[in-house]
């Protein structure tokens, strides 16, 4: 199973990992490629740092892969927005802060309400979607100049440069391009 998978999965269980915390409770941090359940470490710098996470439901599973995906990421990045900005939210939303706008339950149409996805599942699929395959290099950052993307589609689904390229490789790129320009003399 890709961590991706675990991340879709977990967020449908609504169980704990045990030693950590509940599976809706699991943080992403997309500036150092990081996923955390409570204490536990999953993933740091990109790279898998437990291979095996263990459900208090008693499922054991293996993380063999960061993400399987082919296609174009920046239409499943504006697919997956569409999916979370539309999402029902929970009463815990104040404290689940995380890096995308979403429409407040008073935006939502009454069918919304009733049919979408639960805000903390879209939450996981998206930012784990760009976590994953960033680490995996199947985003590529296509203007260099640029320090964020901004969606077409629908423009308050922005991605930032450091989340795609990771820091110490955006830091190099920017090092790069200062080199590049003339100075003053």
């Amino acid at each position: 199973m890709t961590v991706y998978e675990f991340l879709v999965h977990a967020s449908q269980t609504y169980s704990a990992v045990v030693g950590g915390g509940k599976t809706e409770d699991i943080k992403l941090d997309l500036k150092s490629r990081s996923i955390r359940s409570g204490k536990r470490l999953i993933l740091q710098n990109g790279i898998i740092v437990r291979p095996a996470v263990c459900l208090e439901n008693g499922e054991k599973l293996e993380l063999d892969g960061l993400i399987d995906f082919s296609g174009d990421p920046y239409a499943e990045i504006e697919r997956l927005y569409a999916q979370f900005k539309h999402s029902v939210p929970n009463r815990h939303v104040r404290l689940n802060k995380g890096y995308f706008k979403a429409l407040s339950s008073d935006s939502l149409t009454m069918q919304e309400l009733t049919d979408n996805m639960p805000r903390p599942q879209a939450r996981l699929e998206l930012e784990g979607f760009i976590l994953l395959a960033s680490a995996a290099g199947l985003i590529p950052w296509r203007v260099p100049e640029h320090f964020f993307w901004q969606s077409a589609a629908d423009p308050d689904c922005i991605v930032y440069r450091e989340w795609v390229i990771g820091k110490e490789e955006d830091a190099a790129c920017r090092s790069d391009q200062a080199n590049d320009s003339p100075t003053a003399a």
